[in-house]
């Protein structure tokens, strides 16, 4: 944040945002672009250090809850729930199917998930971090495409200290090197 004058009143000094907009018009922009209300003010009760660690936490719990529907999507496929499971209108011919009916999302969303689901039976470290929240699906995602039983706790090393970007783009360019798939 910083300090910048705002034309509109006549030159007098206004703190903005990252984003360059004054905090204090926020919340009348919010209401006119039909964004979520932001009240600028009620975010600075707690201490910075304490938003930026709820803030961790919350990243990590999404990918613990990003691996279990992983999990519950491989064991839901595995035992073809799919044929049986009660739900709208007639049964699926597959998870993809079912999900799609059921919850809305897209069928080649399912079947990326299901892939990263079953590929982590054959990588027990990437699988154990993931559950942990240490990696997000993202990185799982690039991971299973080049990690192997041996190169996996180096992989996982790298992968904990890169952003997403940075671990697809690494990922991407090993697999390239070693004919796209290191995996049968």
């Amino acid at each position: 944040m910083g300090t910048v004058y705002n034309h509109s009143y006549l030159m007098t000094p206004s703190v903005t945002s990252d984003a360059g907009l004054p905090l204090n018009r926020l919340a009348s922009r919010s209401a006119t672009n039909k964004e979520p209300h932001m009240n600028a003010v009620a975010t600075s009760l707690q201490p910075l250090e304490s938003v930026a660690d709820d803030l961790v936490a919350s990243c990590r719990t999404i990918s613990r809850h990003g691996y279990r529907l992983l999990v519950l999507l491989r064991e839901f496929d595995l035992r073809r729930g799919y044929r049986e499971a009660r739900g709208k209108g007639r049964y699926a011919t597959d998870s993809a199917e079912w999900l799609d009916a059921r919850c809305g999302i897209g069928r080649d969303t399912v079947r990326d998930k299901l892939r990263v689901a079953y590929a982590l039976l054959n990588l027990p470290q990437i699988e154990a971090a993931f559950e942990d929240g240490e990696l997000t699906f993202a990185k799982v995602r690039s991971l299973i495409e080049v990690a192997t039983f041996d190169n996996e706790g180096a992989l996982l090393d790298f992968a904990r200290a890169m952003a997403d970007a940075q671990v697809a783009a690494y990922c991407r360019r090993l697999g390239a090197r070693t004919g796209d798939r290191t995996r049968p």
